[in-house]
């Protein structure tokens, strides 16, 4: 019995390694991937670190949200086209030398968002990877970037800046004043800055020439406006 039990460890461990493995070539995070398959985050947490085994089914929707079939869980082909990494990172920032251990590997959406009043995001186009010190990120499993246009954040942000966005920080309350991206319609996402009014929020632009051309951005309260805090920023020079 004991070592039928160690067999199935190994097995359970291969299959999480690959999910994983076939996940992130893929561009997605694991809340992504819990989205796309009605399964809750610890719970695909704990597949592929091998702490569950997991039932057909749920295999089966693994890979529908992934774009596999469920047999590559059990190969090691590597048909996936590896990604693409970047290193946008400047090289004289931070104390680690910028070995891998110190760095986290974020998707980079290949639609930018608007300074403005919005631009559609297709959140399954992942451009590329972006290669982001860890100590600047307070929850890297929940990040992603995307890519900034437009000039109603300047000098704050500018057009052609990329961000990364922490899109389990989404609660108002605790996000007063600070900069975030929101969903303004079906796929439109901008940056703004933060401001709780009592019946809607003021997505602030920190241009004031830009506010008083275009009027304030006022959009009532409601679940699935405000996606996440901006948690890092880089400029091209």
């Amino acid at each position: 019995m004991e070592a039928r039990t160690g067999e199935s460890e190994v097995k359970e461990m291969e299959i999480g390694e690959r999910i994983k493995a076939l996940r992130t070539a893929k561009g997605l995070t694991l809340y992504q991937l819990a989205r796309r398959t009605g399964l809750q985050y610890t719970a695909l947490k704990k597949i592929e670190e091998g702490q569950t085994d997991p039932r057909a089914d749920t295999l089966g929707k693994i890979a529908k949200g992934i774009g596999v079939e469920p047999s590559r869980f059990f190969t090691d082909e590597t048909a996936l086209r590896p990604p693409v990494v970047l290193n946008i990172v400047p090289p004289e920032r931070g104390a680690h030398g910028f070995q891998p251990k110190f760095l986290a590997t974020l998707p980079l959406f290949a639609d930018a968002a608007s300074l403005g009043s919005g631009r559609e995001i297709n959140e399954l186009d992942i451009e590329s990877f972006l290669l982001v010190p860890k100590d600047q990120l307070p929850n890297e499993e929940n990040c992603y970037c995307i890519k900034v246009v437009g000039e109603s954040m300047a000098p704050v942000f500018s057009s052609g800046d990329v961000v990364a966005v922490d899109f389990s920080q989404k609660d108002p309350a605790l996000l007063e004043g600070a900069y975030v991206a929101c969903r303004l319609g079906e796929a439109e996402v901008t940056v703004k800055q933060l401001k709780n009014k009592p019946n809607h929020f003021h997505l602030k632009a920190v241009n004031p020439d830009w506010e008083d051309a275009n009027g304030p951005v006022l959009v009532p309260k409601k679940d699935g406006v405000i996606l996440g805090k901006v948690v890092w920023q880089w400029r091209k020079f």
